[in-house]
């Protein structure tokens, strides 16, 4: 159970069916939290990506914020997630306050803080260490659970899905061909779905060579859908030393990338097919500054985790993470096309230049095909009307 105070909104986790969120309702509205502004998490607090949380790690809390936990295994039960979670507040300048450790609940004065922050730093590693053991404890239970449960050949996980009998040979086609190209692995955020990833290939490759719409039709008639899900997105890597052939020219680039996707944002959302809602979920924006360089600057307290909507935290790429997703070849296409105009354009022009172009001038660059009949069925071309296929 998590509480922002000024911002007043709060967030409850609960890890199993068993779990009743009224005692720890019940301790937050003591403390004078309103009911109405609790929102309930549902997940395990042994993982840190919880929705709830992180939508108030990344776009409620603000400096001077004051942050209440009922208790510190609410946060996780991971010794080191704590501690790198409480660093963070700490440098966001974000008091944490913990229920069940009145420590942290004392005010002292400024000149005495040092000796609050000394007691509080011993209780938080013993009672880290305290719930980094219980979660081993129930994970070796688990593991028990399971092995007993095999041998009496229980199965596990959902049911088997229906696939037709030249299955292995569809994927063997569609995964490899003459050359591997992509692979499929699985998504927690995904429920009976798949994740298809590419091998590194150019635009070029991706246009010409690569299968796209062979391997989308073939995921349409499997049943497989992307646009019309909740959760699916299109995610888009961009190799750091394309950008750049030394660390200092790679981060000049790369601001001005960030500086691009702030300046024009509204413009991104429409191009990406997502809510509002979803990109702060998904996709959340690091917010406008005066240059690119505070852009990056702020980019780079990772705030935001992966789920940014220009992914820094990967050591080799950089990620364009805003786009829904699709089985649409023109939507695809036209992606990888607004990507690379926004990675040239990046490369080519000053910071001076980048801050002077206006979305209608960057649009006026571009002559990719593909990426025009998009921007026109998206009215972000010129305000024409245009027939639009409806996207899977």
């Amino acid at each position: 159970m998590v509480l922002v105070f000024r911002c007043v909104c709060s967030v409850l986790t609960l890890s199993t069916r068993e779990q009743n969120e009224d005692r720890q309702i019940e301790a937050l509205t003591k403390f004078g939290v309103p009911e109405q502004n609790i929102i309930i998490d549902k997940a395990s607090g042994k993982d840190i990506e919880r929705d709830g949380y992180q939508y108030l790690k990344r776009q409620i809390l603000r400096k001077g914020d004051t942050l209440v936990i009922k208790e510190l295994d609410r946060l996780s039960r991971n010794k080191a997630d704590i501690k790198r979670e409480l660093e963070q507040f700490k440098d966001m300048e974000i008091r944490v306050k913990i229920l069940d450790i009145p420590t942290t609940l004392t005010d002292f004065p400024p000149e005495q803080a040092w000796v609050l922050e000394m007691i509080n730093a011993i209780l938080i590693e013993v009672l880290g260490a305290i719930a980094e053991n219980e979660r081993n404890k129930i994970r070796a239970r688990q593991r028990e659970g399971i092995a007993a449960a095999k041998k009496k050949n229980v199965r596990f996980g959902r049911p088997p899905k229906s696939l037709p009998q030249n299955w292995r040979q569809i994927m063997a086609d569609v995964r490899n061909g003459n050359n591997e190209h992509i692979y499929i692995k699985g998504d927690g955020s995904l429920d009976d779905g798949m994740e298809i990833v590419t091998h590194p290939m150019s635009l070029e490759y991706h246009k010409n060579d690569m299968k796209w719409q062979e391997v989308m039709q073939r995921a349409i008639s499997l049943g497989y859908r992307s646009h019309q899900t909740s959760t699916c997105g299109l995610h888009i890597h961009v190799n750091r030393n394309s950008l750049g052939d030394t660390h200092d020219e790679q981060e000049e680039v790369i601001s001005r990338i960030l500086y691009f996707v702030e300046h024009h944002w509204n413009e991104m959302l429409k191009f990406s097919r997502r809510s509002e809602y979803s990109m702060n979920r998904w996709a959340a924006r690091y917010g406008f500054e005066k240059t690119g360089r505070e852009i990056l600057d702020k980019a780079k307290k990772g705030n935001n985790g992966r789920y940014a909507a220009v992914n820094l935290m990967n050591w080799a790429t950089i990620e364009f993470r805003l786009f829904r997703g699709t089985l649409k070849y023109n939507t695809l296409i036209a992606a990888l096309e607004l990507v690379n105009a926004i990675c040239d354009l990046a490369i080519n022009l000053t910071d001076e230049g980048m801050s002077k172009m206006s979305w209608s001038e960057f649009v006026d660059t571009l002559h990719e095909p593909e990426l025009i009949q998009y921007l026109k069925e998206r009215k972000l071309y010129v305000n024409e009307d245009i027939a639009n296929e409806e996207d899977m």
